[in-house]
């Protein structure tokens, strides 16, 4: 999937948005709705910062698709840690990032009518996941 990024223009100010090329004209439908006038595609060896586009210097290459490179989550990041090879490490982080997420969908659930033992078990999930952690901390290299 090709990330773009839309630029909205409106009473003389512009936003972008960085999203997949499929979701643009969704994007666009729902920002005319309130009120934005003009609409531009960037094109995605640009980025958008606070001083407006910049080039971005990845020579185009683009990850082979089924590679760690092209789905894993913050995979530039564990690039830039140097633990590339440290599946452990990168597996604690994305338990991290679940357990984070999973306190968000317990605390959501206080405002729903789910019965409480369906709520316990989602909290059960919450707790598990540090303890899960600590046990791997054990196989870090």
């Amino acid at each position: 999937m090709k990330k773009v990024w839309l630029i909205c223009k409106k009473d003389g100010k512009a936003t972008a948005y960085r999203l997949v090329e499929q979701d643009v004209e969704g994007y666009v439908n729902v920002l005319r709705d309130k009120g934005f006038e003009d609409f531009e595609i960037s094109s995605p060896v640009y980025g958008i910062n606070n001083q407006g586009r910049y080039e971005i210097s990845n020579n185009g290459a683009v990850p082979e698709f089924g590679t760690y490179a092209a789905h894993q989550p913050n995979y530039e990041g564990f690039k830039q840690l140097g633990v590339l090879d440290d599946y452990v490490y990168q597996s604690l982080a994305h338990m991290g990032n679940a357990s984070h997420l999973m306190s968000w969908a317990f605390t959501v659930l206080d405002h729903t009518d789910v019965p409480k033992e369906l709520r316990e078990e989602v909290r059960q999930v919450v707790a598990a996941i540090p303890k899960l952690q600590e046990q791997l901390r054990a196989y870090r290299k």
